[in-house]
């Protein structure tokens, strides 16, 4: 939205003044052509006025200005050739031009207002996309706003010199569940996950059975803290209610699987993080298959080559 010294300006309350001084405008120009003008010559006058105002409101901008400038050349042309060009009408035919070119003028301004405010209310439907309240039942956000804040956070991580991370976040349930307990399940994960997530922490849904977390404003030694705590919180302290009303602890239901991309300063996207994610996720996995760790843990991979566009592969362990 423009602004003006931070304030945006107010394009809503100049639309009414704009169209309805045109209006005006226009009423007061036809009635000057259909009191001061001969009867074989107003109609042609009159359509030149209707053409010239409707090229100017249907046409974009800058091609209704040129349409309207023929017009009022195409004015000038029909004055001289129906011979009421002569000094009698000298002072009618000047001002009839530049009221003529004041309306088209006024037309071209106000559908530029038109285009601008369309082209806001554009951003003001994308806006309520992005701005959504979250997940019912657990707040978290959707993968496709997860992925415009990621994008942002790495600008931001850029900007100041800090890292980033990215936790991805599998669950595989360890036994067959129906339906209804399989989604408490999942509002279950999501919102230990929410919980477990700091302030600056930002949850999302990438599918029905993968979460993710991003992890901002941190050093790399309070990042890889964070992460472990999180993984802990999920695989330790995760309960939820099963359709008896029983408490189960998460552990027992599902398989948690952990991912970590993280970002160090080199010219990376968010998709560039959630591949880096994904990888370590594969890794975690593998190793788990192999029985290398006691407890699911995240094994950080760096969204890109660390140097020299080398590839170059870097891993830490995080969590038991």
């Amino acid at each position: 939205m423009e602004t003006t010294n931070g304030a945006p300006k107010p394009i809503d309350e100049r639309q009414p003044w704009e169209i309805y001084l045109l209006l005006g405008l226009l009423i007061v120009f036809t009635t000057l052509v259909v009191m001061n003008n001969v009867p074989h010559v107003m109609p042609w006058l009159l359509a030149l006025v209707a053409a010239g105002v409707a090229l100017a409101l249907l046409l974009p901008p800058s091609a209704g200005a040129l349409g309207g400038l023929g017009v009022v050349v195409f004015w000038v042309l029909l004055r001289q050739t129906t011979g009421v060009w002569t000094a009698a009408y000298l002072t009618q035919s000047i001002v009839e031009m530049i009221g003529l070119a004041l309306l088209v003028g006024l037309a071209v301004r106000y559908k530029q207002i038109w285009q601008r405010q369309q082209r806001l209310v554009a951003q003001l439907h994308s806006l309520q996309q992005v701005l959504v309240p979250g997940e019912p039942g657990t707040g978290i956000l959707p993968y496709d706003v997860a992925m415009l804040r990621l994008n942002e956070e790495i600008d931001r991580a850029s900007s100041f010199g800090r890292p980033l991370a990215l936790l991805l976040v599998d669950s595989e349930p360890l036994h067959d569940l129906a339906t209804e307990e399989l989604q408490m399940v999942d509002r279950a994960i999501a919102r230990k996950l929410s919980r477990a997530a700091s302030v600056h922490d930002i949850p999302f849904r990438v599918s029905d059975t993968r979460l993710g977390l991003i992890l901002p404003e941190r050093d790399w030694r309070h990042l890889y803290e964070h992460a472990e705590s999180v993984t802990m919180a999920l695989i330790t302290g995760g309960r939820y209610l099963d359709r008896a009303g029983h408490g189960q602890h998460l552990r027992d239901t599902v398989k948690f699987t952990f991912g970590l991309g993280t970002y160090q300063g080199e010219e990376a996207t968010g998709l560039d993080l959630m591949r880096a994610a994904e990888d370590s996720l594969s890794v975690s996995r593998d190793l788990e298959d192999l029985g290398s760790i006691l407890l699911p843990s995240a094994f950080a991979m760096p969204a890109t080559p660390i140097s020299r566009g080398e590839t170059t592969t870097v891993s830490r362990e995080v969590g038991g």
